[in-house]
């Protein structure tokens, strides 16, 4: 028989710990966003999610919007940013349930004003710039023209 040589015990009270004294070094006025994506890297994000705000995080952060529709499905409020990419078949329903996008293109934020619009929803978004990862983000110098369309979006 096999048996597992590593594991992980998640203390909530230790997590509310750690929560409050970030919470109380920000700087007058900034907000916390928690990142729960992965599963809380599988701590469990709806119960992470839940601890965190009750502790004052204001939003929280996941990586795709599946982990963002099953913290809406769990009833869960509070704003929600989806850090990676939007798929073009989720928008509708990222939109609906009043998730915040992260746009790194105009494109998208074409994509994602049409569909505010159809549901008359001004909905806030996200803009990630590309700082030398080059993974995900507008470049530096094309990141005017994106702020310029999202300016320009109505929804």
């Amino acid at each position: 028989m096999s048996y597992p040589r590593t594991w992980i015990e998640v203390d909530l009270d230790a997590v509310r710990a750690n929560a409050s004294l970030v919470l109380r070094r920000l700087s007058s006025g900034c907000r916390l966003l928690a990142v729960v994506k992965a599963n809380a890297y599988g701590l469990g994000a709806t119960a992470l999610a839940r601890t965190l705000l009750d502790c004052g995080a204001s939003a929280l952060g996941v990586g795709d919007s599946s982990e963002a529709l099953e913290l809406r499905e769990s009833g869960i409020t509070a704003p929600i940013m989806v850090l990676g990419a939007v798929c073009e078949r989720e928008v509708d329903a990222v939109v609906h349930y009043r998730i915040i996008p992260t746009l790194h293109s105009v494109e998208r934020v074409k994509l994602f004003d049409e569909a505010a619009r159809r549901a008359n929803i001004v909905l806030p978004v996200n803009v990630m710039v590309d700082t030398g990862m080059g993974r995900l983000g507008v470049k530096p110098e094309t990141a005017p023209s994106l702020v310029a369309a999202i300016a320009s979006s109505t929804n």
